[in-house]
């Protein structure tokens, strides 16, 4: 294949040629590279084993100001009071800025569940 200087006209046929190359190479490298595998936060089994048999007292609660503090409870048994006086085991899979989802203890069973943040009252991480 010719290559052309910056300033000299390629003719269209060149231009035609190169391009259905090019797109050959790009679609040829796409086809070898591995998949890139999909995220999603429930995609982990469910916690192992059951959380432990207390209930935090509510004054060892931490009060999120922003979901770095909560992200060290991760893949934990952790301890939620939320704003609705709900309050429950919860071992979360994921943090996100505004939410967060992981399983939460209900009837002797995980179940998968998310809410938003601004939802919590106070968390308490078990064994943090």
């Amino acid at each position: 294949m010719r290559l052309y200087e910056m300033n000299e006209p390629c003719p269209r046929e060149g231009f035609e040629v190169f391009m259905q190359q090019a797109q050959g190479v790009v679609a040829t490298q796409e086809a070898t590279l591995p998949r890139r595998k999909e995220f999603h936060p429930h995609s982990g089994s469910t916690p192992r084993t059951a959380p432990p048999n207390y209930i935090p007292n509510p004054a060892t609660a931490h009060h999120p100001s922003s979901h770095v503090e909560i992200e060290r409870c991760l893949y934990g048994h952790s301890y939620l009071w939320l704003q609705n006086n709900q309050q429950f085991w919860f071992f979360p899979t994921f943090v996100g800025e505004s939410s967060i989802a992981g399983y939460r203890w209900i009837n002797r069973d995980w179940v998968y569940k998310g809410f938003g943040l601004d939802m919590i009252e106070g968390f308490y991480c078990s064994g943090n």
